[in-house]
């Protein structure tokens, strides 16, 4: 329930992790950027000091599985969200460099588990658990959207 509270974001401005683009943190934001124009009644703000954010977005070399972002939440006793963190990796597990681009892409859909959005089966979803696709696709934004319509609380059949 923040939709008159800004949620703060900091992303990592640089790292001397290798093959480090002074583009990702821009790309990064742009993501988020993305996401508000989806219609999420969620706005974001971007801060300088990490110690005052809700969402910290940080630079990893690369993970030890075959992901290429990691999101963490906490949540409350009611699962509700109360904090999150992205981890967005520089290289692939190969060690393959990735390319500003995507970063871009899996910021995005890091941002959608931040969000509350779980993995799709749709193959055409940012959301999907091998994401194949560029941007967001007309699912992701109605989806979102119509997880930010309904009151919260369980969903439940009549």
């Amino acid at each position: 329930d923040r939709q008159m509270e800004p949620l703060r974001v900091w992303i990592q401005p640089t790292t001397d992790l290798p093959d480090f683009h002074a583009s990702y943190p821009v790309r990064a934001r742009e993501a988020f950027e993305r996401w508000t124009r989806a219609g999420v009644p969620v706005a974001f703000t971007f801060v300088v000091d990490s110690a005052r954010s809700d969402i910290p977005v940080v630079w990893v070399d690369k993970f030890d599985m075959p992901i290429s972002g990691r999101t963490r939440w906490t949540r409350d006793q009611h699962w509700w969200i109360v904090g999150s963190s992205i981890e967005v990796a520089l290289h692939h597990q190969s060690g393959t460099p990735l390319e500003p681009e995507a970063i871009y892409v899996i910021t995005l859909h890091e941002i959608g588990h931040v969000l509350g959005l779980d993995h799709t089966q749709d193959e055409r979803s940012i959301m999907a658990a091998r994401v194949r696709v560029r941007d967001l696709s007309l699912s992701d934004e109605h989806t979102v959207q119509l997880v930010y319509s309904i009151p919260p609380g369980s969903v439940t059949v009549p």
